[in-house]
């Protein structure tokens, strides 16, 4: 019988242990130990909604700030970070807003979670006050719908009287009546803007700094600039995933000062997921005949390209756009940055602005449909290739190439603003198997430098047909200094529709800047001749009041593979552009024109001269179409009966080849 009472030591491989009430009592006896030696979970500190500093013990849950290791929770009130943030487990925003002064201030915790409020930096500042911008180090970071960093006009400072300066701040800062620039050159409302002025400045791929402010209005002072965007860091060891919102736009104004540029974006991370938006675009302002876009800012992302590929695509957006309240050439957009093309890989591309950068400069799809999209692939060599159709549809614009500017190249009247060229070991290309284009659809490509080796400065190569529907159009832009055109080919004929077609006026050489200065082109106008600038010429002379003429060039024998000159600028600058080379190779299928085809030259505004007529050359077996088809290569206009002279007609050829009848 078993007696309760005695209890055994024994033996098992050398080891001996107790067993019965003894061993029960022991237990216990030790688990009463380390449960007090082990401190109690401390309770998360949570704001008590106040406006204060972070570091007051009194407005926090428990009368002691967060320490390392903390939870911390902020549901209402506004709370000050001056300085970095202990090591927190977790930081859990409900609601109120918290803003991180000084540039140097990191907000740091495993996880960071937004469910609503916001999370913003101190405010715009000069060269000589305190930087501010909102730097966040974590493993995962969460920002649920509704929640929001936000540093729209928290860069740097616009323009102001009181700052002694008729200048914006920032490296990319807009000096008189001329915006902020950054990811994008920023645009001056007329050509007595400074040039050099509103340039793009820092890195595609690591954008540290803060968008520049615009600059003020000329008459008076008191009309300031704005500021430009501010600066977001997110440095994720984890997930990011935003369902709410990035924001770093440039400031507008509402008198006639000009606005500040975008601000930046750049996370790093294993993997970014989530259906927010995250942007950084410039701005407009308008006034007392003042108008002028900001340029875009600039947005990084760098992932794990392994992780990323094992997720679905998510569908966030991601813009550095500008208000082209004025015209499609009002500012430059900003740029994007990712670490592959996998953002890339939906279909319909949709909700992306900015010249996208990457580590690849191929793009190849099977189809592809871009819609309420603007994009500029602008890597080295660009090859952009769709097998089957590419369809640009809903406003979407897609440019290939434009990847160099130039201070003292500008597109012509009425913007001063830098006209992109290619500059690239190779020129770009664009192949497809259809081409569509409909509903505000453009396609936009930049032509590089031609020589006697390389004759094509971009080509559109598109192996069946080319439809451009009604308010849809191609726009080929000539290189602004050395005429390399873009050569539209197809092997399954070109149509174009009623009310869309192919422009490019003003799209040849560029025009002159300076006072007393020649157009670009050899028909290029002078400057300075009797108190006027000269108008270019190409099929036709340009014209002066006083004799003297833009020259001209090419012949009526030959087909024209040239584009037209730029006018010259006498006082006011800004003069009128060349109209651009309209190339169609089309040797053995039919071109049906029932719209528009068009190469006009620039109008020459005040003192300066028009661009001349650029170049118009299709080569098809057949051409037919309506009376609605126009083809027009005219000189440019003067805008002032007296003092500028008007740009010399283009050149026009169509070569009809019916006894192409096969492919050879």
């Amino acid at each position: 019988m078993h007696n309760s009472n005695i209890h055994y030591l024994c033996w098992n491989n050398g080891q001996g242990y107790l067993t019965g009430r003894i061993a029960f009592a022991l237990c216990l006896m030790v688990m009463a130990m380390c449960a007090f030696c082990t401190p109690p979970c401390e309770a998360a500190k949570t704001w008590n909604g106040s406006t204060n500093d972070w570091s007051n013990d009194a407005s926090w849950s428990g009368g002691a700030a967060p320490i390392t290791g903390d939870d911390a929770i902020i549901n209402s009130g506004t709370v000050l970070l001056t300085t970095e943030s202990p090591e927190l487990t977790s930081l859990t925003l409900g609601g109120g807003t918290l803003t991180l002064s000084n540039w140097t201030t990191r907000l740091r915790a495993t996880e960071v979670t937004m469910n609503a409020g916001t999370i913003t930096c101190g405010t715009a500042f000069t060269n000589n006050m305190m930087s501010n911008r909102v730097w966040i180090v974590c493993t995962n970071l969460t920002i649920a719908a509704g929640a929001k960093i936000d540093v729209d006009g928290k860069g740097w400072a616009g323009g102001n009287g009181a700052y002694g300066t008729t200048w914006g701040f920032g490296p990319g800062a807009g000096g008189t009546v001329s915006a902020g620039g950054y990811g994008g050159a920023g645009a001056a409302s007329r050509a007595l803007a400074v040039l050099g002025s509103s340039l793009p400045y820092s890195s595609a791929s690591a954008p540290e700094e803060p968008g520049s402010g615009g600059g003020i209005h000329s008459q008076p002072s008191a009309y300031y600039g704005a500021p430009g965007g501010g600066a977001v860091r997110i440095e994720a060891t984890g997930n990011v995933e935003v369902n709410g919102t990035i924001t770093a736009n440039g400031s507008a104004v509402v008198n006639a000062g000009c606005p500040g540029s975008g601000g930046s974006i750049y996370i790093t991370c294993n993997t970014l997921t989530g259906s927010g938006t995250n942007r950084a675009n410039g701005a407009y302002a308008t006034s007392l005949g003042v108008a002028a876009s900001s340029g875009g800012g600039r947005i990084s992302v760098h992932y794990n390209s392994a992780a990323q590929a094992a997720i679905a695509v998510p569908d966030l957006v991601f813009f550095t756009a500008v208000d082209n309240q004025l015209s499609d050439r009002a500012a430059e957009i900003g740029t994007l940055y990712f670490t592959d093309n996998r953002f890339l890989a939906r279909n319909p591309l949709t909700g992306m602005t900015g010249q996208w950068h990457s580590a690849s400069p191929t793009m190849s799809f099977d189809q592809l449909t871009i819609s309420n999209a603007w994009l500029r692939f602008v890597q080295d060599g660009v090859c952009f290739t769709v097998n089957n159709e590419l369809l640009l549809t809903a406003n979407a614009r897609l440019e290939i190439g434009g990847n160099a500017i130039a201070s003292n190249i500008l597109w012509d009247y009425p913007m001063a603003l830098p006209r992109p060229m290619s500059d690239m070991p190779s020129n770009p290309r664009l192949e497809c198997g259809r081409l569509m284009l409909t509903n505000g659809g453009t396609l936009w490509v930049f032509a590089g430098k031609t020589n006697d080796a390389v004759l094509t400065g971009a080509l559109v190569r598109v192996a069946q047909t080319v439809t451009i529907a009604s308010n849809a159009w191609i726009r080929p832009v000539s290189h602004a200094t050395n005429g390399g055109p873009v050569v539209i080919r197809t092997m399954g004929g070109l149509r174009i529709h009623a009310g869309g077609g192919i422009n490019a006026n003003g799209l040849g050489f560029a025009a002159s800047h300076y006072q007393g200065f020649k157009g670009f082109g050899p028909g290029g106008g002078f400057g300075y001749i009797g108190g006027s600038g000269v108008g270019g010429g190409y099929g036709g002379l340009g014209g002066n009041a006083q004799g003297i003429y833009g020259q001209a060039y090419g012949s009526s024998n030959i087909p024209p593979f040239s584009c037209g000159s730029g006018g010259g600028a006498y006082y006011y600058g800004n003069s009128g552009a060349g109209g651009g080379l309209v190339h169609i190779d089309a040797p053995f299928v039919n071109v049906t024109m029932d719209g528009t085809i068009s190469a006009n030259g620039g109008d020459g505004p005040s003192t300066t001269g028009a661009g001349s007529g650029g170049g118009i050359y299709i080569n098809c077996k057949g051409f037919t179409g309506a009376a609605s088809g126009i083809i027009s290569a005219k000189g440019g206009n003067s805008l002032s009966l007296i003092e500028s002279g008007t740009g010399g007609g283009g050149r026009i050829a169509i070569f009809r080849r019916p006894e192409m009848d096969s492919f050879p």
